[in-house]
């Protein structure tokens, strides 16, 4: 009675926690989840707004290309005894126009710059969307890794239920004892709590996702996708090509270098000569004294050699181009720390397909061995802890291979994220093609 009871409980159990998802959950693919993640990450919005700052750079360099304009007034209360004219009160309006002809190839100079920092800003916006993809990536393998464990552990419980009416049956017939039907009870009752266990694992790993795609985690998503096993295709000489053309954070560094560049022949405009083109006009009230009219205009060429300024320029040109030799060997350091990379992303992706293989043929085993532990039992041949020894080994085999799999699916993201290549192969942007 004890045992039926045991047994109805657990079917029970069985019932609630493998209930179907509700049909109304929205799907929520790879695919869709790395989008989210580009497009709504704090990260990725955090450097667009860098594009803001590269706007008003172009401003300020454009802005000493084109001419200025700038308005004047006066007005001058003086003694009556000395004023002019008869005037007490005078004042005046004067206007100016400046053309810069030449700024000493400063103007020049910040325009490149500003074009510079702009392709920068850009590709520091293309590098944060690689990470961000990233980590999304991670956390949706890891949500599927976690739901195949979950698979896993309901077949151990639709197992051991199966397990526990055999041993009763044989129990009946005499050809079974009690210590058999209570080891057989305790093992539903261990897989039951594997089972919990994986359900919660698997609820805070969607929640994780969930929250890194600014979604509400308590929001009814059903995770849309299959663990499979998919090899990559390629090569360590391919992929340090594909890093050293499309690398962002590459050219990120190589616009910086541009812009420091231009920073020394801006320093350098110091010491060279300053042309401008000015037009005035000017209107004053009362009359000037010799009776002339009371408005002016002018238009001048002005020109403005530097000839000494204390060795400050210079100082300013040598602080620049040590800035410069730093950048340089900045950029050095990043070329050979993408080679490593890339060395080491291969070392990791070939690791983690022989534990996919290693872990495959283990299930093999696990499964066969399951299959004539169950046969042996049943016809007599077996011990129950043999059914018991081999269940547990084929659970653990499973979760294994599903944990080499997920493995290997993010080092392929990994290594893709190394060549620069990841937001594009996911979204299948600019040609992005399977590898």
């Amino acid at each position: 009675m004890k045992t039926k009871k045991t047994i109805g409980i657990a079917v029970a159990m069985m019932a609630i926690l493998s209930a179907a998802p509700p049909v109304s959950a929205t799907s929520l693919t790879l695919e869709d989840a790395v989008r989210i993640g580009v497009e709504e990450g704090i990260e990725v919005l955090k450097s667009a707004q860098d594009m803001d700052k590269s706007e008003a750079g172009k401003l300020v360099a454009r802005s000493a290309l084109f001419p200025s304009l700038s308005l004047g007034g006066k007005y001058k209360r003086q003694d009556e005894r000395h004023a002019l004219a008869e005037e007490a009160n005078s004042y005046g309006i004067s206007i100016t126009a400046t053309q810069p002809v030449y700024t000493g190839g400063k103007a020049t100079a910040l325009l490149k710059q500003s074009q510079a920092y702009e392709t920068s800003v850009l590709e520091t916006v293309t590098d944060a969307k690689e990470t961000v993809a990233y980590s999304v990536i991670r956390q949706f393998y890891d949500v599927l890794h976690l739901r195949e464990n979950v698979v896993a552990a309901r077949d151990s419980m639709a197992f051991a239920e199966s397990h526990l009416k055999e041993v009763v049956k044989k129990e009946a017939l005499g050809i079974a004892n009690r210590f058999e039907v209570t080891r057989a009870e305790q093992q539903l009752s261990g897989y039951r709590t594997q089972l919990i266990t994986a359900i919660n694992d698997l609820e805070s790993a969607k929640i994780a996702l969930l929250t890194t795609l600014r979604m509400d985690p308590e929001s009814d998503v059903d995770i849309s996708g299959d663990l499979d096993f998919v090899p990559y295709v390629g090569d360590r000489e391919g992929s340090l090509e594909r890093a050293m053309a499309n690398r962002p954070d590459l050219k990120a560094s190589l616009s910086s270098l541009e812009t420091q560049r231009q920073e020394i022949q801006i320093a350098a405009s110091g010491l060279r000569p300053k042309v401008d083109l000015k037009a005035s006009y000017t209107w004053d009230d009362p009359k000037e004294s010799d009776g002339t009219d009371d408005d002016d205009w002018e238009i001048a060429l002005e020109v403005d050699v530097p000839i000494l300024d204390r060795n400050v320029t210079k100082a300013q040109i040598m602080t620049e181009k040590a800035n410069l030799r730093q950048k340089e060997l900045d950029l050095q350091k990043l070329r050979e720390a993408i080679r490593s990379e890339v060395s080491q992303a291969w070392l990791n992706l070939e690791t983690a397909k022989q534990a996919v293989e290693s872990t495959s043929k283990d299930l093999e085993l696990a499964s066969e061995s399951l299959r004539l532990a169950q046969v042996g039992y049943r016809e007599g041949v077996s011990t129950q802890i043999d059914v018991l020894d081999a269940q547990a080994s084929y659970t653990k085999a499973r979760k294994e291979h599903a944990t080499a799999v997920s493995a290997y699916s993010v080092q392929v993201a990994a290594l893709e994220r190394t060549e620069g290549e990841l937001v594009s192969h996911i979204l299948k942007e600019d040609g992005g093609e399977d590898r």
